[in-house]
């Protein structure tokens, strides 16, 4: 895949001519960058950390990268002696500006990465049908050139035009939204996924499937590593979105292997902040909208079961860095820290100041009693770990949850 794309570039110097006393590099020589930096790039040396480039005309360059001076020339000059051995620099992290198209761009997770992506400088297509995705959640880019919208269901085949990579997120992701919608998540799982996948192949562009954390099932293996091969269902109530998942990634890998296609997976554990549904069933959501309304939280079974939780910006972070990497199978990516549904409930609680007692329910058929991602392999390839603490994430997202609470209470009072 070859690609006319902007670079941002980190680059170190050594023995580049034209750079003064203090590190600053001469007007003239950034010029004859500039007029050498037309030329179109292969993406696939960004997926390298380092590399040495000689010579003037083997460097592409984007104009405001030379301008932010303080960011692109980090190293010191280089002594006299290196000056005299030529033009040399080594390129830490190159950052392309693509076109990407984001699958479920109107959901939790697509419209975090829409933003993302978009605060990166990349041009970002989002397909939806807003079967489980909010039209609010990307209302704020109604007049940001660089996003398109497509009112689409992947399941139909659809062309966005060129692209550059696609991020497949379309999926209903909570077990109220799954169960409600179960045929329609069976075919997102199989024939959206393989449409996305056929727009990646068309255009040869990078691809990158959000899997989950249910493809463990109920686990014998705690914490899940990836070779962990699960214990799931195929038939019970939740076999809906768990089959679907664990038939995406065989459709991805056969994409991969027979047709070439340069793909990733991400194996996404319980994560929460901002623009969750209110109404989704997932732990976070339930107890906070509960607490704020004062209502008693809901415990399934005894609250001894457990979870982790990764705030929504951390694992935006590590989808990205995967997406640059050149690992073809699952990643986990998740919070390792691992709390009891009660210690979660205390830490709402404690957040809201609410004063709500709680409840405990029967344990549904098939809910996982232990959750928790080995994030190893993800520490070690990628350099990504969660930051975010549970409390510090509660904080972070509280104020949605408020405006959330507020809507309701607006909406029932009109009625």
């Amino acid at each position: 895949m070859v690609v006319a794309a902007r670079l941002y570039v980190r680059i170190s110097v050594g023995g580049f001519k034209g750079i003064n006393a203090d590190g600053q590099v001469d007007s003239h020589q950034q010029q004859s960058l500039l007029q050498s930096a037309a030329r179109p790039i292969n993406p696939a040396s960004s997926r390298t950390r380092s590399h040495r480039l000689l010579g003037g005309g083997a460097f592409t360059a984007f104009q405001t990268s030379l301008k932010l001076r303080d960011r692109v020339w980090s190293d010191s000059a280089p002594a006299t002696a290196d000056v005299r051995r030529g033009w040399f620099w080594t390129v830490e992290h190159i950052l392309l500006v693509m076109r990407v198209v984001v699958t479920g761009a109107a959901g939790f997770l697509g419209s975090h990465l829409t933003d993302r992506l978009l605060s990166e400088g990349h041009q970002v297509v989002g397909a939806d049908n807003f079967s489980t995705g909010a039209p609010e959640n990307l209302a704020h880019l109604a007049n940001e050139p660089r996003f398109q919208f497509l009112e689409q269901d992947v399941c139909r085949p659809f062309d966005p035009g060129h692209v550059d990579y696609v991020f497949n997120f379309a999926s209903p992701a909570s077990p109220p939204e799954y169960l409600r919608l179960a045929i329609e998540t069976l075919r997102v799982g199989s024939a959206g996924v393989e449409n996305s996948l056929e727009i990646a192949l068309r255009y040869r562009a990078g691809y990158l499937h959000a899997s989950t954390s249910e493809c463990y099932g109920e686990p014998l293996e705690h914490p899940q590593t990836e070779g962990y091969w699960g214990n799931v269902n195929p038939v019970g109530p939740r076999s809906v979105y768990d089959e679907a998942k664990r038939y995406a990634e065989a459709l991805v890998m056969a994409y991969h292997r027979s047709r070439g296609v340069s793909t990733r997976m991400v194996r996404i554990f319980n994560t929460y902040g901002p623009r969750l549904q209110p109404n989704d069933g997932r732990v976070i959501s339930n107890f906070m909208m509960q607490a704020l309304k004062g209502e008693p939280l809901t415990i399934y079974g005894d609250g001894s079961q457990t979870r982790s939780f990764c705030y929504v910006d951390d694992l935006i972070d590590g989808i990205l860095l995967m997406s640059r990497s050149n690992e073809h199978l699952p990643v986990n990516l998740g919070n390792p820290d691992e709390f009891t549904v009660l210690e979660c409930a205390q830490a709402v609680l404690d957040v809201t100041g609410s004063q709500s007692v709680l409840r405990f329910l029967a344990l549904p058929e098939d809910d996982p009693t232990r959750r928790c991602p080995d994030i190893t392999k993800a520490r070690t390839l990628l350099g990504w770990e969660p930051r975010t603490t549970l409390r510090e994430g509660l904080m972070r997202s509280l104020d949605f949850f408020k405006s959330r609470v507020s809507l309701r209470s607006a909406a029932l009072e009109i009625h």
